[in-house]
């Protein structure tokens, strides 16, 4: 699998984020963060990072709008994170389902 490499601008923001989770962690509590970008710049794969900030027995939460954003998340996610447990809700589907 090749390394990934963040834009000066995406590793920024993830930093930024990775602050924040290490920083919650400390307090024993939960870490959030919002980011907002143009379309095509990086949010999905900016975010398909965030399981390696994360201990074993953390979860994270992303949401989108329509079903192909979710499919892409979903997507990224696995392709970076090898073994991911990753479960999708959406409308009658609950995560965890056959």
């Amino acid at each position: 699998m090749p390394k990934l490499e963040f834009r000066p601008y995406q590793q920024k923001i993830f930093n930024i984020i990775k602050d924040e989770i290490s920083e919650k962690d400390k307090e024993n509590k939960r870490a959030s963060a919002i980011v907002q970008l143009a379309t095509g710049l990086g949010k999905t794969i900016i975010f398909s990072q965030i399981p390696t900030l994360l201990p074993p027995d953390k979860r994270a939460l992303v949401f989108a709008h329509r079903d192909d954003l979710i499919q892409q998340a979903a997507n990224q996610l696995k392709k970076w994170n090898p073994g991911i447990d990753l479960g999708i809700e959406a409308g009658a589907s609950k995560a965890g389902d056959a």
